[in-house]
C-alpha cells in the first residue's frame, strides 16, 4: 500500500468539515437513522488515494456500489442490516449471510448501504486504515495527544488538537441539528466518548440508562431527546463487528432496545 501522502492545511480543513456519508449531505430532512462512528476508515485505499478521492468531496452522497458489494467491513454491513430492518422489521437481516434463504436479495440491497433515510458521521477527523496504525508521525502529530484530546472533547488541549476539537465539535453539532426528522441515533464503539458528545450535542436533561443484556453480556446506554415535539431514541453500543457486538447483539439493539 502506497503511504506517500500530503497532509496540508487545506486537507486538514476538509477533514474537520467532512460531512460524512449518506442522504444527509444533499437532503438532511430525510435523515431518520443516524450512525456516529469513531473515524473514517480508508475502504482499502491508501491514505494518498483516500485523501485525494471523492470521499472528501462535499457533495458525496454515497459509496460506489462496487465498493460496497465487495466490501467485507462488518461495520458497514451492520449499518445496512439495521437500515433494512427498520424498513420491514424482518429478523432475517440478523442472520448470517450463509443462512440467508434469499441471499440474492441481500446482495442486491446491500449495494446502496445508506438507503433513503440513513447517514453516518465520524467524530475524529483523521482517517486510518485501522486503529492500530498511526501514519501521521511524519507530520509531527502525536497519537496519544490527539486521541486524548478527542476522547475528552478537550478544546484546551495542546495545539493543534484543541483547535481541531473545537472546529470538529461545532461542525458535528451544526450538522446533527440540520437533521430535523431524526428518529434514531446509534453510536457504536468508544462509548464514553459518544456519551459525552451526545449529552453535549442535545443538552440532555437526564443521564443515560445503562442496560446490560444477560444473554450476550453486552452493555448498552439508552436515552431520549425531544425535538420539535418528537422523540429521538439514542443508543451507544459495542463496536459493530462479529467479535464485539455480534449479530445477536445487533438484533438485541434493534428489536429490544430501539423499537
Amino acid at each position: 500500500m502506497n503511504d506517500s501522502f500530503i497532509l496540508n492545511d487545506s486537507t486538514i480543513n476538509k477533514l474537520l468539515n467532512h460531512d460524512g456519508y449518506g442522504i444527509g449531505i444533499n437532503d438532511p430532512l430525510s435523515v431518520e437513522l443516524l450512525f456516529i462512528g469513531n473515524e473514517s476508515g480508508t475502504g482499502g485505499l491508501s491514505l494518498n488515494e483516500f485523501l485525494n478521492s471523492t470521499h472528501l468531496a462535499q457533495n458525496e452522497s454515497k459509496y460506489s456500489e462496487d465498493l460496497i458489494i465487495y466490501n467485507k467491513s462488518p461495520f458497514l454491513q451492520y449499518i445496512k442490516r439495521l437500515s433494512l430492518y427498520f424498513k420491514d422489521e424482518d429478523l432475517k437481516w440478523f442472520q448470517r449471510k450463509n443462512d440467508f434463504k434469499l441471499r440474492e436479495d441481500y446482495i442486491k440491497t446491500i449495494t446502496n448501504w445508506c438507503g433513503s433515510n440513513v447517514h453516518l458521521i465520524d467524530i475524529r477527523p483523521l482517517p486510518r486504515n485501522n486503529e492500530k496504525e498511526w501514519p501521521y508521525d511524519k507530520f509531527g502529530f502525536d497519537k496519544d495527544d490527539y486521541l486524548k484530546a478527542f476522547d475528552s472533547f478537550n478544546e484546551n488541549a495542546l495545539f493543534p488538537y484543541g483547535d481541531w476539537v473545537s472546529k470538529r465539535k461545532q461542525k458535528l453539532i451544526t450538522q446533527v441539528d440540520s437533521f430535523k426528522n431524526l428518529k434514531y441515533i446509534i453510536a457504536p464503539g468508544a462509548q464514553s466518548l459518544k456519551l459525552d458528545f451526545l449529552m453535549n450535542c442535545f443538552q440532555l436533561q437526564k443521564p443515560f440508562e445503562k442496560v446490560s443484556i444477560k444473554d450476550n453480556k453486552k452493555i448498552f446506554w439508552i436515552n431520549e431527546a425531544e425535538r420539535n415535539g418528537s422523540r429521538i431514541k439514542i443508543c451507544t453500543c459495542p463496536f459493530f463487528n462479529h467479535y464485539i457486538l455480534g449479530l445477536n447483539g445487533l438484533r438485541t439493539l434493534a428489536f429490544e432496545l430501539l423499537k
